[in-house]
């Protein structure tokens, strides 16, 4: 048998083992090992190892698996998900070519939803090809299989009979009986028959997948244009206008901040300061980036070099200080998952500013590829955070220094933030939120029991110990 088509089928057998039936946990780890492996050897086995540090991605890939089996939270759960996905292509695309560019990666990345269809006909007949050798029967197997059909039944139907006859007979054969009686209950069948409908999708779609990427990944070839702009004074006169705007907008950014005004809506001023940083910092960077498309004098490099780096230092400012008005409206109102992750987004666009100008300074930098490093470890570093149990954590400390809690907010389900609840069942005096958390924590013990070893998850395991440790179950 075909190496390839065996690793495939083993493959998606292993997918149908893992996951049907089963939540997400310590399998997630379990079948990316495989497929990272598998991919590696479709590379190397058709010689497409072009860049060998596009194996790096194995490392957030890995990573971010482990967060099925330590963490349970929803948000990321999804969002790993995905993630997962665009890191394996990102590995595949980026060890298979020699030149890159994000753009090209785009391009690829949208044929990957449709092109693999194209080989589903030659993955079928390749796979007949595979299984017909070994299925074709002789003449003395057709006696065999012939046998078997009439005598299996008849022996079967006599057995039942004598067990109904006799009792002693019965208990002789019961363990046999009662696993055929298992085999042809319905809801056996329609779970056989689901698993196998699910092992030969995934079979042709990992099939079909590697075809694709065996046969069109690392070939198409993707002309870089190097073409240059020529008249540059719009852009010059539109960057220092901005640069004069953004100067006027951080001094009122910084005595506002610091003004301590008791009137300020703290609502409207840190979320409607937010999505407007996003846009600016947007047009701010696209500036930049079109800004290095100009051919330019020597003398105009060096006006247009200072004028990016102001803007870069005006923008960080604004980052600087909508930050500040985040914190301030989380010291006032609290903690969720939305104002933590504008944190993160607020963090992660600061790092990307010093890319930005090593991009200004050194016109070879590669300055997509920076981005695309700092944006993966900052996720992955954020997944790992264990978001829901800071949430809680930092709004129970608000509690206890004389702040309201919402305490339906905490309730996520996902087992994350039961060590901090817990500790604060056994340190309030409030009776309702006693009782709020009691109910929450019987709850949480009947959604997120471990049913089997492929679904186990350290949060989950530790989260339910816990709870029958203190009677609250």
């Amino acid at each position: 048998m075909n190496s390839l088509f065996l690793y495939i089928f083993l493959l998606a057998l292993w997918y149908v083992v893992l996951f049907v039936g089963h939540s997400w946990g310590i399998n997630v780890i379990l079948f990316l090992l495989p497929l990272v492996l598998f991919l590696y050897k479709v590379l190397k086995d058709n010689k497409k190892i072009k860049n060998w540090y596009g194996f790096l991605f194995g490392i957030p890939i890995i990573l971010l698996s482990l967060n099925y089996l330590l963490f349970n939270n929803n948000t990321f759960n999804a969002l790993n998900f995905m993630f997962i996905l665009l890191l394996l292509f990102l590995m595949y695309y980026y060890s298979s070519n020699n030149k890159y560019k994000i753009s090209a990666f785009f391009k690829e990345s949208a044929k990957l939803l449709y092109r693999p269809f194209n080989y589903i006909g030659s993955f079928y007949k390749e796979t007949k090809e595979q299984i017909r050798p070994r299925i074709k029967p002789r003449e003395n197997r057709k006696s065999i299989w012939k046998t078997l059909l009439i005598v299996v039944p008849i022996v079967l139907i006599v057995l039942a009979l004598l067990a109904k006859a006799d009792q002693t007979f019965a208990n002789i054969f019961s363990v046999l009986l009662d696993y055929i009686a298992k085999i042809l209950r319905f809801e056996f069948i329609d779970k056989l028959l689901g698993r196998i409908f699910l092992f030969i999708v995934m079979f042709f779609v990992l099939g079909i997948t590697t075809k694709y990427l065996i046969n069109e990944i690392g070939n198409t070839k993707y002309e870089f244009d190097s073409k240059k702009f020529k008249d540059i004074f719009t852009l010059k006169v539109l960057i220092i206008v901005l640069n004069v705007i953004y100067i006027i907008f951080d001094i009122i950014q910084i005595k506002v901040i610091f003004s301590n005004n008791e009137l300020i809506n703290y609502s409207y001023f840190a979320r409607k300061g937010f999505f407007e940083l996003m846009v600016v910092s947007f047009i701010n960077l696209s500036l930049i980036l079109l800004s290095k498309k100009f051919e330019v004098s020597k003398k105009d490099d060096k006006f247009m070099k200072v004028m990016n780096i102001l803007m870069i230092g005006l923008t960080l400012i604004i980052i600087v200080a909508s930050f500040m008005r985040m914190h301030i409206y989380e010291l006032a109102y609290g903690y969720t998952t939305l104002r933590i992750f504008v944190d993160v987004i607020l963090i992660s666009e600061a790092l990307l500013m010093i890319p930005t100008v090593m991009y200004i300074i050194n016109d070879n930098f590669d300055i997509s590829k920076s981005y695309l490093i700092i944006i993966i470890c900052v996720y992955t570093f954020v997944s790992f955070l264990n978001i829901d149990g800071i949430i809680a954590c930092k709004n129970i400390n608000r509690y206890k220094n004389g702040k309201d809690l919402d305490i339906q907010y905490l309730e996520t389900y996902t087992t994350d933030n039961v060590v901090p609840l817990i500790d604060l069942y056994n340190s309030t005096d409030d009776a309702i939120i006693k009782y709020e958390l009691e109910t929450y924590f019987k709850r949480v013990y009947e959604h997120n029991q471990i049913e089997s070893w492929e679904e186990f998850n350290y949060s989950k395991h530790k989260a339910i110990k816990l709870i029958e440790e203190n009677g609250l179950n």
